[in-house]
């Protein structure tokens, strides 16, 4: 009389004759066995997930604690040789998952001080994922993945980052407060040469605008209009005429309006 056995999807069969484990390895569906003679163990080898806490050093000895998600499955073709030698999931991951992972990260972890642990984090999992496939992969466990769930260093490690990280912001402000002082001395250089600068223009066009009236004076025209400004200060001064002294042609430069205090009742004498 033949017995039935269904294997599940994601499972195989390991036939048991007599208490000792045989080589076949029966596939998902249905198959006969021998009640009295054969039993069969169901063994998962969907893809499985293990969390792992790993206490560990770095190279310079600052003490870290981890905490990690390994993703593995058994390997199809290992499935007899692992549960001869370990049994079940359970002991598979409590007899090898657990301790490879914690070997494989502590070594890992010499080869970095703490802060290449901070600032090359790819790396270590690199080294760690390289570490620990070598050595599941001698007992039959495919690794797949590993998630880092946490990795803290100790106290006195903390408060050294939490000390250079406010150290190097006090000297970012400082550089920046550096920065703005220059730019604004800066700014005030630019702002004395425009106000030098339009300070020069200012006398330029003043010197330029009384040499133009200089020329004007001392052209045809300008002695003419003196002239008869002479003429008008005489009609509203009465019968004295403003002494005046015009200096013209021999001099090329401005004439001028000088008080001779002597009295001349002719004001074109002296032209």
């Amino acid at each position: 009389m033949l017995g039935l056995e269904i294997i599940e999807p994601g499972e195989v069969g390991i036939l048991v004759r007599l208490g000792k484990a045989q080589e076949k390895v029966l596939q998902e569906g249905l198959h006969f066995v021998a009640p009295w003679l054969d039993r069969v163990q169901k063994f998962d080898i969907r893809v499985q997930k293990y969390e792992v806490e790993v206490p560990a050093e770095t190279r310079d000895l600052q003490p870290v604690d981890a905490k990690f998600v390994i993703t593995y499955r058994v390997k199809e073709n290992k499935v007899v040789t692992v549960l001869r030698e370990h049994g079940d999931l359970k002991h598979v991951e409590e007899e090898l998952v657990s301790p490879q992972t914690k070997g494989a990260f502590r070594q890992a972890a010499t080869s970095m001080n703490a802060q290449e642990m901070v600032t090359q984090r790819a790396e270590l999992k690199q080294d760690f994922e390289r570490e620990l496939n070598d050595s599941l992969d001698k007992f039959g466990i495919k690794l797949l993945d590993i998630s880092i769930l946490r990795l803290e260093f100790g106290k006195d490690y903390q408060d050294a980052v939490i000390r250079a990280q406010m150290a190097e912001q006090q000297a970012r402000e400082a550089e920046n407060m550096v920065k703005v002082a220059k730019a604004e001395a800066l700014a005030e250089q630019e702002r004395a040469k425009g106000q030098a600068l339009a300070e020069k223009e200012r006398a330029e066009g003043k010197v330029t605008a009384i040499k133009k009236v200089g020329d004007a004076l001392l052209s045809p025209g300008g002695k003419l209009f003196l002239q008869i400004e002479i003429l008008e200060a005489w009609k509203e001064g009465g019968s004295k005429v403003p002494n005046v002294l015009v200096i013209g042609d021999d001099i090329p430069r401005l004439p001028f309006l000088v008080n001779t205090e002597q009295s001349n009742n002719n004001p074109l004498e002296d032209y």
